[in-house]
């Protein structure tokens, strides 16, 4: 074939709903890292997502402890409390956490699929916000999405989550990024989640706040996904150097 499969048509094959072309769209995958990313992308989202279905009952106890310890975080960074047991190790480890931006096929998944409403909606301006996050342009990301923001602070954690990854990767750790982060520890199943939470995790580290790291990036161990592994290998870290 020539081209590349749709997001849609890759969502639909994972679904189970296109079976007719299974061979073709294996081949080309297999050919194509494009296709074979965003293929791979969706169906350890799809795994996690089978998962966190089949543990319901302690993904929402899981939230519900990790909303406490955002505000807990959030407000240890604005009034200047070390909440950590020790402030020396918190320095030493801040060095651990990422400057990487998400993977370009991850953003390009989780905003490629969304549509805008109205020729006026926001979803063009997020998805080259995105882009611009994932090409190394984190300020012009952050000016991108903070209009968007503006709009309606409260109605769109995808663009408080990203804003805030924005935020962190340009070197801001204030308070308002790690608010902003903590958005994704609201949104449920979304994919947006795991990659806010991720962010989120490394900025507490950042920051100092050792104990609070290691409860987000616990959370996101379970997690057969990449940012499940990445966590898992920054906690093993953390813990080797403690």
């Amino acid at each position: 074939m020539s081209g590349h499969f749709t997001l849609d048509e890759l969502r639909e094959f994972v679904r189970g709903h296109n079976r007719d072309e299974e061979s073709l769209l294996l081949e080309h995958c297999r050919t194509c890292a494009e296709c074979g990313d965003n293929l791979a992308a969706m169906l350890a989202l799809t795994t996690a997502r089978s998962s966190r279905r089949n543990a319901a009952a302690n993904k929402y106890l899981w939230l519900a402890a990790a909303a406490s310890l955002a505000l807990v975080g959030v407000l240890a960074i604005t009034v200047g409390i070390d909440v950590t047991d020790s402030p020396n190790t918190g320095q030493q480890l801040a060095s651990l956490a990422t400057t990487e931006p998400p993977a370009a096929f991850i953003v390009r998944f989780q905003l490629g699929a969304l549509a805008p409403a109205s020729a006026g909606d926001y979803i063009a301006d997020l998805q080259s916000g995105g882009m611009l996050i994932a090409n190394g342009d984190y300020e012009e990301a952050a000016s991108v999405l903070r209009r968007i923001h503006a709009a309606a602070p409260d109605s769109r954690p995808i663009v408080a989550t990203y804003l805030g990854i924005a935020l962190y990767l340009a070197g801001d750790i204030t308070a308002e990024t790690g608010a902003l982060l903590a958005t994704s520890l609201l949104v449920g199943d979304e994919p947006i989640s795991e990659l806010g939470r991720w962010y989120f995790a490394n900025h507490l580290l950042k920051v100092g706040e050792i104990a609070a790291a290691e409860e987000v990036l616990s959370g996101l161990t379970p997690e057969p996904t990449r940012y499940g592994k990445l966590a898992m290998d920054l906690l093993g870290e953390i813990q080797q150097r403690r």
